[in-house]
């Protein structure tokens, strides 16, 4: 294929000009096989990287891209660093819960489990790493930015104030003590700790960054410091990954730090016309693809759905109660599903085995004092709509799945089998929004769309929220519908979408 004129103007600054590049890449517009283009153009420089989201991706970036370019994860790029300084580490997944046993042994009992005050610090100690904290700050701002992370991500804080307080001291004390027993890493050691070393020096004469939307703060120091020149490609009306520790604003980020140049990639190959007049209404700069079809919107009911969905096609959702509702409408008609997240199951199962029930009906009553006591507690605090709404979203799952089931072991079976990470072409996948991201499917359904784009308690929250509609908007190459309840009160789809948008802009209700 030729290319348009926006990648050539992308692959002529690659070869005239000295500065970095922020490729705004957005929806569908063929990112991937514009960087990997783009490393070619690199090629005359000595050595050119290119940063992947996971290993498979590294795999198949690397088939694509032979001897123009190395492709590595920015995990791997960091353990070579280490490496690079030192002896060959031993990585060890359980680095920091040994650590924590050793420095801190009345944390558990005497058969050496965890006690319950002390649950979650481990991953306490992810956070504050990923997060880049610095370690030299005094403790008490050390502890709010690590509240503010925290929270972010969805971490079940302690009932006691004080507690949190003595786990981030034990944190701190942590992260100290594991930056100088560097005899063995951990993954979060990998991306971390040579900015905390100050080890990180420049790896290549080109590097190429990709999905950089959602980079934490650590692997933005990280990558920013591995490149002569820095190419970094991604949407940042796709960042949607502030649960999962990113910096909502990381692409602005990069491109301040690096003084980067931003070319955009806005054309999208991937949906219809049809679908990216909706689009358009939060991002106007969306474009259709030369001769691009009309394609196919409708609206219905989501009753509708168990008698439209077929296995092959997808159906996504901002919450996860609403799929697994669909799910068992689904099975009782016959047809095959799976509900993308195997780590979502996993969280139902753990809150069902941390509840003790005896029978589903017990589980009923338990859960209504968890989903409020619980719900109170996050208030209290002050925690993110996200982690509410988790919270709330985990409660809807737990009683629907207690109505379909006659005791806790089915329940527990059923999550196993319905919660996957392998999607199937011969069933019909089920997804939440943020899951779907990077997918797309000839047929996509978006249910219960009320729930997306709603305003959220600041202005990165809200933003978030009117992303996820934006993803949602963005996957279908032939046939979008919306399904919303009956009783939904959203507006007509247009003033709906506009309503967001304005939500953005001036900070109204959406």
């Amino acid at each position: 294929m030729n290319a348009t004129q926006q990648q050539q103007d992308i692959y002529d600054y690659i070869t005239e000009r000295r500065k970095n590049i922020a490729v705004n890449a957005l929806a569908g517009a063929g990112k991937t096989t514009t960087a990997v283009q783009a490393a070619r153009y690199a090629a005359a420089s000595k050595t050119v990287g290119f940063t992947a989201f996971n290993k498979h991706i590294a795999q198949e970036l690397q088939d694509r891209l032979g001897s123009t370019a190395q492709a590595s994860t920015i995990h791997a790029l960091g353990k070579r660093i280490l490496t690079s300084h030192g002896q060959n580490h031993e990585i060890d997944g359980q680095k920091y819960h040994k650590l924590h046993k050793q420095l801190f042994p009345n944390a558990y009992d005497h058969r050496g489990k965890l006690l319950p005050d002390f649950q979650g610090v481990i991953k306490l100690c992810d956070i504050f790493r990923n997060g880049l904290i610095d370690i030299n700050e005094n403790p008490e701002k050390q502890t709010k930015q690590l509240r503010k992370l925290a929270d972010l991500q969805g971490w079940e804080f302690p009932k006691l104030e004080s507690m949190f307080i003595e786990q981030s001291g034990q944190v701190m004390h942590m992260v100290k003590t594991g930056l100088e027993s560097m005899n063995t890493i951990d993954f979060t050691d990998m991306v971390s700790a040579p900015s905390y070393l100050g080890l990180a020096k420049s790896q290549y004469d080109f590097l190429i960054c990709d999905e950089a939307q959602d980079f934490n703060a650590a692997q933005q120091k990280l990558v920013t410091t591995l490149g002569e020149r820095i190419m970094f490609v991604g949407d940042p009306n796709q960042a949607i990954m502030l649960f999962a520790g990113a910096d909502a604003r990381s692409f602005a980020t990069l491109r301040r730090e690096l003084n980067a140049t931003e070319l955009p990639l806005s054309i999208c190959w991937r949906c219809p016309s049809s679908h990216l007049d909706l689009a358009r209404y939060l991002v106007p700069e969306i474009e259709d693809r030369p001769g691009a079809i009309e394609g196919e919107y409708e609206e219905t009911v989501a009753s509708a759905l168990p008698r439209m969905v077929r296995p092959g096609e997808m159906v996504i959702c901002r919450a996860n109660a609403p799929l697994l509702s669909l799910a068992y409408s689904c099975v009782n008609q016959g047809i095959p599903v799976m509900i993308r997240g195997r780590n979502i199951g996993s969280g139902l199962a753990d809150i069902v085995k941390k509840l003790k029930p005896n029978s589903t009906q017990e589980l009923s009553l338990k859960l209504k004092n968890y989903r409020t006591t619980n719900y109170q507690r996050l208030v209290d605090r002050e925690a993110s709509d996200t982690t509410i709404q988790a919270h709330l979203d985990a409660c809807d799952c737990l009683d629907i799945l207690a109505e379909s089931h006659d005791n806790v072991f089915e329940i527990l079976e059923a999550i196993e089998k319905l919660f996957s990470d392998s999607d199937d072409s011969e069933k019909v996948i089920l997804s939440s929004v943020h899951r779907s991201k990077g997918s797309e499917c000839d047929t996509v359904y978006i249910l219960a769309p009320h729930l997306l784009g709603r305003k959220g308690k600041n202005e990165d929250a809200t933003i978030q929220e009117v992303n996820l509609a934006y993803v949602a908007l963005t996957r279908a190459k032939r046939r979008l519908v919306l399904a919303e309840g009956a009783k939904s009160k959203r507006p007509e789809t247009r003033e709906w979408l506009a309503g967001m948008a304005r939500s953005v802009r001036n900070g109204q209700e959406v």
